[in-house]
């Protein structure tokens, strides 16, 4: 891990070969998870660490926090890697959400709290939080919307949104 400053220079990774870190260097099934995290335990910095990742979405590929992240095969760092990562930073609870992140659906019948996509995946995906789809309107009155612009004559089924 290439060394910038603060927290890193306390990391017990600092000074350890690039690859010990890489998750092809992990057993396969089981033992994974079990071997990734004793490569980061007793690490002083593990929470800053964990939260600087959850903000880097294309750290793939490596043992981060003790988490084997990115062993999909995908691009981005998961949803479930980035909410393991989230629970070890912030612990249950998600980072602060300030005020001027938060917006209302405009839809009467909704009115729920709503992020934007990136505020609401930095934050670890919240669920007591919509993201935002478009005209003032969270994703999902958003979609029910434009179904019904194209279908005008669509029955509308209410459902209780909680």
């Amino acid at each position: 891990m290439p060394v910038a400053a603060g927290w890193q220079d306390r990391a017990l990774c600092k000074d350890r070969n690039p690859a010990y870190w890489a998750t092809e260097s992990l057993p396969v099934g089981r033992d994974r998870d079990r071997v990734a995290a004793a490569r980061c335990r007793g690490c002083p910095v593990l929470r800053e660490c964990a939260a600087w990742h959850c903000r880097q979405p294309r750290t793939v590929g490596v043992v981060v926090a003790g988490i084997a992240v990115g062993t999909d095969g995908g691009h981005l760092t998961s949803a479930g890697d980035r909410a393991r990562l989230a629970r070890i930073a912030y612990g249950t609870q998600p980072p602060p959400i300030l005020a001027h992140q938060l917006r209302h659906c405009a839809a009467p019948d909704c009115r729920q709290p709503m992020l934007t996509s990136d505020d609401h995946r930095k934050a670890g995906h919240p669920t007591q939080f919509r993201v935002y789809g478009a005209l003032g309107l969270c994703s999902r009155c958003y979609q029910r919307r434009r179904y019904h612009l194209t279908k005008p004559d669509a029955p509308t089924r209410r459902r209780r949104i909680a």
